[in-house]
Order: C-alpha cells, then structure tokens, then sequence
C-alpha cells in the first residue's frame, strides 16, 4: 500500500489502536503516523455492556425466538449484574469508562493493568489484581488492551481453563487478543457462558 501512494507525508487513523500501520516502514519513510488516543472511550464502554446486557438477559436468543413466533420463555431467564464480579483487563480511557458504569450497577470491580493508578482505583473503588486472579475470580470478562506481542492471545486454552464455569467474556478491543479456537471450544463445552464480541480474530 505505501509503494502504490507516493509523496505521502501523513497518515491519520480514526480509531484509537494503529496494530493496523506498519510504524517501522513509515519512520524509514518519514512518513508521520497520527492516531486519536481517546476515541470514543464512552462509546465503546456502553457498547461493552449493550453486549454484556445482552448476554445476561437473553435479549437476542428472545428476539431470534419471537421473529419465529415462539413466544415460550424456556431458558431465557437472566442474571442480575449487581453483585456480580467484572474483571476489566486493561483500566486505560475506555476501561475507566467500563469501570465507572460497573459501579453504577452495584459490581464488584477487579482490573488488571500494567500501569497501576491507586488514586483511581481508590475513587471508582475498585482493586487491582494480577490477570491469574482476575481469570479465576470473575463473573464477567471485558478486554480493552491494544493487541501487541504482548497481549496476542492473552485469553487462551489455559487461562479459559482457569475461570469460573460460566463465565461470560466480552471483546471490544482487538480479535487476536482471544485465541479463537479456545473460545470456541469453551463456549462449546459450556465452560464459557457466553461470548459478546465487537471484533474477530483476523
């Protein structure tokens, strides 16, 4: 793409995560790449619980049920958020946002992050936790990291393995963060309760 568009000077994403643009080869370039690092945090974070909303009380297996005409109410009970334990992996823009709305429901609020803020976690009252103890503890998973070498398939066959049985898992971050085919097979076996995804790995 950058051999077919001579001259250029600047790229701009509208998005927060440039996983996207090849950062080397534009410095040898010296091509500027410019992102915008608080977009749409509150956005994103009531997406989060539109999916999380979702998942907890049936809304689309319900929707699906009732454009078929089967109005029966079999499995469709839910799940009340207040009391229940939210595991925020990355306590960032967006994450703060998800955090803050959490609280508004009555969660109880764990988050891991590489760079600890207690001042934060003291006014949202929430704790900070290693991602092994927010694996095993949460009631709730949402991801808001960037996807890096670091965090590639940070949810994976072995850290799935170490949740709650039942355990529901929101993505709206990156897809390669969750290995697809461990997802898959958890959501499968049950050990997953349910999956609400904005993004897909690849």
């Amino acid at each position: 793409m950058l051999d077919k568009v001579h001259n250029l000077k600047l790229i701009v994403t509208l998005s927060t995560g440039f996983d996207h643009i090849d950062l080397k080869e534009c410095k040898k370039r010296k091509i500027t790449v410019c992102n915008v690092p608080h977009y749409g945090e509150n956005t994103v974070a009531e997406h989060t619980f539109a999916l999380i909303l979702n998942l907890t009380r049936m809304i689309h297996k319900a929707y699906e049920r009732t454009i078929r005409g089967d109005f029966s109410l079999d499995g469709l009970r839910g799940i009340d958020l207040q009391g229940k334990t939210i595991g925020v992996v990355g306590a960032g823009s967006i994450g703060q946002h998800v955090i803050r709305i959490a609280k508004g429901f009555e969660m109880k609020v764990i988050a891991f992050d590489k760079f600890k803020n207690p001042a934060l976690a003291k006014r949202f009252g929430f704790k900070y936790a290693s991602l092994d103890y927010l694996f095993k503890n949460s009631d709730i998973i949402t991801v808001h990291v960037p996807y890096n070498k670091s965090t590639h398939h940070s949810i994976d066959q072995s850290s799935i393995s170490k949740m709650k049985k039942g355990v529901l898992i929101i993505n709206t971050a990156r897809g390669g963060i969750i290995a697809t085919s461990a997802l898959l097979e958890g959501l499968q076996s049950s050990k997953i309760g349910g999956a609400g995804l904005d993004v897909l790995e690849g």
